[in-house]
């Protein structure tokens, strides 16, 4: 089973290793000892982990009755890294300027010394500039 089908598991939410969410975060915050304290609260005590950031999850539109654990556990995850700095929100359209300054602002990008190599100048090509860092990083 492969990284991200161990995040999101299969149908059945009993498939997912809630615990690949650590593994994660140890990855990206090189061992961020705030940001494991609180993903461990948010996969061991997420009712309570909710309870705590019912605003964050307000204010994105997130019905807490009708959504399943897993997927308010992914966007809690998503949260943590961002409030950490290891995470950023951006909207797909935006201009590449600020795609490699929100890139490399984040705690990851400095902390494994990543450079960004050259990107296409294409309008708006999030997907493009992706591929192209894959590609690069990855050979």
């Amino acid at each position: 089973m492969g990284f991200f089908s161990k995040l999101f598991g299969g149908k059945d939410e009993d498939e997912i290793d809630f615990n690949i969410y650590l593994e994660f975060a140890k990855l990206i915050s090189l061992d961020d000892k705030k940001v494991l304290s609180e993903v461990k609260e948010l996969i061991t005590n997420t009712d309570r982990f909710i309870s705590k950031n019912k605003e964050f999850y307000e204010n994105r539109g997130i019905d807490l009755d009708k959504w399943k654990k897993s997927r308010l556990i992914w966007m809690g995850f998503a949260d943590i890294l961002i409030s950490n700095g290891y995470a950023e929100e951006f909207d797909w359209k935006c201009e590449l300027e600020s795609f490699e300054f929100l890139l490399t602002e984040l705690k990851s990008f400095k902390n494994y010394a990543l450079e960004l190599p050259p990107l296409a100048e294409d309008k708006h090509d999030v997907y493009g500039w992706v591929s192209a860092i894959n590609t690069a990083w990855h050979g």
